[in-house]
């Protein structure tokens, strides 16, 4: 026999997982290597960015949690990355989140634009986080 759980437990799990540790203090990170995030990744799997100007970005301002269609779904604030100088250009595969301490990945993105030039001064790459937890029902 299999549970099966209501959207507003969904919504309570997530609005769990978006308020409390690791995800509160979250870092993103942008990687510049061709690979697609699997469930087995390390950190290691990852080569970070390092245009000038780069940094990883804490994540912050997780909206409540809001279900559609059985699925619950909560984003944070966009991030923004900018190049500080125009340079040999590095390319931008997605991104991957850890915890505070960068030693444990959380999630991975490959994004499906990808590869995503960065070069020229002012060049930007955003990224709005979000999670998903589906209720099943």
């Amino acid at each position: 026999m299999s549970a099966v759980f209501s959207d507003y437990d969904s919504n309570k799990a997530l609005g769990n997982i978006t308020g409390n540790l690791p995800v509160s203090t979250a870092v993103l990170h942008l990687y510049q290597n061709n690979h697609t995030p699997a469930d087995a990744d390390t950190v290691s799997a990852y080569t970070e960015c390092t245009f000038a100007g780069y940094a990883a970005q804490s994540i912050t301002g997780w909206t409540t949690p809001t279900a559609t269609g059985h699925v619950s779904s909560s984003t944070a604030t966009k991030l923004t990355f900018t190049r500080t100088s125009t340079g040999t250009t590095q390319t931008v595969y997605g991104y991957y989140v850890t915890d505070a301490g960068g030693t444990n990945l959380l999630w991975a993105e490959l994004d499906p634009s990808s590869p995503i030039p960065i070069t020229n001064n002012g060049d930007t790459y955003a990224v709005t986080p979000s999670r998903q937890q589906a209720s099943a029902l």
